[in-house]
């Protein structure tokens, strides 16, 4: 009986280190591709225009316009595909844009700003659960930080003497 709850606590903690590693991961991965998406595209990218073309209406209240078009760069390179921050209302349009041949983001250095500080931050969290994650369940795991009299969290009391 007791091996087998050793086991099972063994398991367990292993699986939420596992889990805390995996969505550390996940979320670091989504915050830097999209700050290269936007925030990259906008520094690296030259100042010209763009003809959106077409634009795909979001699916849900949440999301955000799908816009594409075409623009033409200062050494005659032509670009085409999705223009980021580009709304419906822009559909047809020709728009200011920063540009390299495959990506096109439309809009200021402020509203860009807010996009790459947003995904910076969500490569912050994802770091956090990368290192944080499993020092915490395994500090919890290991009887630290839980008092062992009432067996809930608070601070860490010696066994009774016997």
């Amino acid at each position: 009986m007791q091996q087998t709850r050793q086991r099972r606590s063994a398991v367990t903690k292993w699986a939420l280190i596992a889990g805390n590693l995996m969505f550390g991961v996940l979320l670091a991965g989504c915050g830097l591709y999209n700050v290269d998406q936007v925030a990259g595209t906008y520094l690296s990218g030259e100042r010209t225009t763009a003809q959106v073309q077409d634009c795909i209406p979001p699916s849900n209240s949440k999301s955000s316009y799908r816009c594409s078009g075409t623009w033409k760069l200062a050494d005659g390179a032509r670009g085409t595909g999705q223009i980021e921050r580009a709304e419906g209302a822009d559909e047809g349009k020709t728009v200011p844009v920063h540009a390299t041949t495959s990506s096109a983001v439309m809009g200021d250095g402020t509203a860009v700003l807010g996009d790459g500080a947003l995904y910076i931050a969500l490569v912050g969290f994802g770091l956090l659960f990368l290192t944080a994650g499993p020092w915490k369940v395994r500090r919890l795991f290991t009887g630290r930080g839980i008092d062992r009299r009432s067996g809930s969290r608070g601070e860490w009391a010696p066994d009774p003497v016997k």
